[in-house]
């Protein structure tokens, strides 16, 4: 019995020495300042025609005509590196003609309804535009989506869907979808800002990366969209925003998006796996050593 206690103060041991290591320092750290599932925005404002449903969304505009709408969080961005995944619908009653879109931005001005998809014009960040009516003729399809690195001086030119000021774009079928649409930014300062999306719940695909990436600091998160003379619904169904360290960040640019742990949660999640592997082995172990124990008393008489 002696034997069996002291296996039982090694796995104890063990199962020490596991958490223990699973107290790691985060690489990869979940903002809720600015994330939203559930829709109890504690930190965002929202206002214009945006509307929360507290089970499912924030409809930014409904499949009205004039309409605008918006998300902002409260808070500033980190200044060097994050990414931001959120989920989104565009949908509506109209089957050739609907509009005009929604857009991601990160702004050092917020709240401020104006042209650009519900947002001001002028502003000073990154946007991207998620394009589902052309006004004028390309050489790529629509629905669009296209990205713009505002420098506070240049306006968006709304009539040509802003090809001028375009860093990258592409076009996949976003709008209309039964199921949720997903799209990535992640940004690490002086390297690159990386724009991915995923259809169906299929794999992530490349939109496109702007190399050499800088924005300016105290960037606000923000969501908006509107409507002109033609409509849709703008929904937004989830955020989620994470900040890393540099080197995590430079892996990820070369990696599809995997739902990112942070390492104490990675550790956990193997840590349970290695607990149920040890487990077994230590009642292993002790059976055989009980077998043993209980053939030698046996012998003894």
């Amino acid at each position: 019995m002696k034997f069996l206690r002291n296996l039982a103060v090694a796995s104890a041991a063990l199962f020490g020495a596991t958490g223990l290591t699973a107290k790691g320092k985060e690489e990869i750290k979940d903002l809720r300042t600015h994330s939203l599932q559930g829709f109890h925005p504690m930190y965002w404002d929202i206002g214009g025609d945006a509307v929360i449903d507290t089970q499912k969304k924030i409809r930014l505009t409904p499949d009205y005509p004039d309409r605008q709408g918006y998300a902002w969080s409260t808070q500033f961005l980190p200044d060097d590196t994050w990414k931001v995944e959120f989920e989104f619908r565009i949908h509506g009653k109209g089957s050739y003609l609907y509009g005009d879109g929604m857009a991601f931005f990160v702004a050092q001005e917020r709240t401020t309804p104006g042209p650009v998809f519900g947002n001001r014009d002028y502003f000073k960040g990154f946007g991207l535009f998620f394009d589902t009516y052309a006004n004028a003729k390309h050489t790529y399809n629509f629905p669009h989506i296209m990205g713009m690195q505002g420098d506070g001086k240049t306006p968006y030119m709304a009539n040509s869907d802003g090809d001028p000021n375009s860093v990258g774009g592409c076009s996949p079928m976003y709008r209309g979808t039964t199921e949720p649409v997903k799209a990535s930014v992640v940004y690490l300062k002086g390297k690159y800002l990386q724009v991915r999306y995923q259809l169906h719940g299929e794999k992530w695909e490349d939109c496109f990366t702007v190399n050499n990436a800088t924005l300016p600091e105290k960037l606000y998160l923000g969501f908006t969209a509107h409507t002109g003379e033609i409509s849709d619904n703008h929904d937004l169904i989830s955020v989620k925003t994470q900040t890393m360290d540099a080197s995590t960040a430079a892996n990820l640019q070369h990696q599809d998006n995997a739902p990112l742990l942070s390492k104490q949660n990675a550790w956990a999640a193997l840590g349970w796996w290695f607990k149920l592997v040890l487990v077994g082995a230590v009642c292993g172990v002790a059976f055989m050593g009980y077998r043993a124990y209980t053939a030698k008393q046996n012998e003894r008489f």
